[in-house]
């Protein structure tokens, strides 16, 4: 059996049906075996890339962990740090408070003790018979004349300047460290830096360290005056930069004091001292203080020459 698709054929050659049938089955097999060869690479190709896929993501989950273990330590070491120091600052206040504290006690008993003493003399003047007013004065005078009164220091014991260290020597160390932390491991030297990152220390002058330079400190020459500088340092052994401390300069010469001095405050952390002895002559005791403690060397001993 022949099949033509048309009437004229033109002079081409026709081809059985079975034959043409049979032709063709054998293209389409073999495009069949090569789409299903292809089809089975496909499939491979997406069982590969769906496995790199779920590769990644497990790559990505742990790297995430290991981002927020590393990061974390970094923020646990910052809150370490500045606990730390708000535990410092706290503590410096409250050791302050507590001189401060201890000085309102005193002022305000001998205050009591004053006003008392006070009340009593007025009285005792005023309404006493002249054997009782005799009878009582020995106390009411030894409680009037009470030295303890007044030797207490009336200026506040204590002064608190706190400052969260920020020194560009300071600044420099960390930069440096930052830069040697990112060249050799990272994180074990940053977190290392923020341990010992800043500190609070107390800027306020401290009698210990605070220095007073100057002949007038050793000697000095009858009917003539004699200086030395008051250098004020605070806790940290820095020099300071501003005025405003109240020194007590004394001299005094067996037993008595000499009320000859000047001190001037520079406004720059140091103060001029001047004082006229004059015609004694010998050795004098200089005392120096601030609020109530001697600074470093004070007492002095001064000898006077002609």
């Amino acid at each position: 059996m022949y099949f033509c698709a048309t009437l004229n054929h033109n002079g081409h050659k026709c081809v059985a049906l079975a034959e043409a049938a049979s032709k063709y089955r054998k293209e389409m097999e073999g495009l069949v075996t090569k789409a299903s060869s292809q089809a089975e690479k496909i499939k491979a190709a997406e069982a590969q890339v769906r496995r790199a896929s779920v590769s990644m993501n497990e790559a990505c989950e742990e790297q995430r962990a290991e981002l927020q273990g590393s990061f974390g330590e970094l923020h646990a070491a910052l809150n370490s740090r500045e606990q730390a120091l708000m535990d410092k600052l706290v503590s410096l206040l409250q050791h302050k408070e507590s001189i401060l504290t201890g000085q309102q006690d005193r002022l305000r008993l001998n205050q009591a003790c004053l006003e008392s003493a006070v009340q009593q003399a007025k009285s005792s003047i005023q309404s006493a018979s002249d054997v009782q007013f005799l009878l009582s004065r020995p106390a009411i005078v030894s409680t009037l004349k009470n030295k303890e009164s007044y030797s207490l220091v009336l200026e506040p014991e204590a002064q608190f300047l706190p400052e969260f260290s920020k020194e560009q020597e300071s600044k420099a160390r960390f930069h440096s460290l930052i830069t040697m932390a990112t060249i050799f491991d990272p994180f074990d030297k940053l977190k290392k830096t923020i341990e010992r990152a800043g500190d609070i220390s107390d800027r306020s002058t401290c009698a210990a360290n605070t220095t007073a330079i100057g002949e007038g400190t050793k000697e000095a020459f009858a009917g003539r005056k004699a200086t030395f500088t008051i250098f004020s340092r605070d806790s940290q052994d820095r020099q300071r930069k501003q005025g405003g401390d109240v020194y007590a300069v004394k001299l005094i010469e067996r037993g008595f004091e000499i009320r000859n001095v000047h001190v001037k405050d520079q406004k720059d952390g140091t103060y001029s001292v001047e004082y006229f002895v004059g015609n004694l002559v010998g050795k004098l005791t200089l005392s120096v203080c601030l609020r109530g403690e001697h600074i470093k060397s004070s007492p002095f001993s001064v000898l006077v020459k002609r």
